[in-house]
């Protein structure tokens, strides 16, 4: 379930096929001077999904001291009188 719709959605293959959508890439060079931008690639999306992939097999199993390794409490930003 996301809240926000920060995530990207994958299918089984790896192709994005729904929820956050990568607009533009920035890159940088050691032959130009400052940022160059170019509209996202279809492949631009492998590292997200290496990361999405990594992330689940993180969280399938404790720590061996019985914490997770990705925290679940919410965050300040969440709290009123922050």
């Amino acid at each position: 379930m996301q809240h926000g719709g920060a995530d990207v959605s994958f299918d089984d293959d790896g192709r994005r096929i729904g929820g956050a959508l990568l607009l533009a890439v920035v890159t940088l060079s050691d032959d130009t001077v400052g940022r160059q931008y170019r509209l996202a690639y279809a492949s631009d999306y492998q590292g997200v999904w290496n990361a999405h992939r990594r992330l689940k097999e993180v969280i399938a199993g404790p720590l061996v001291n019985g914490f997770s390794p990705v925290p679940g409490e919410t965050s300040a930003v969440h709290e009123r009188n922050v």
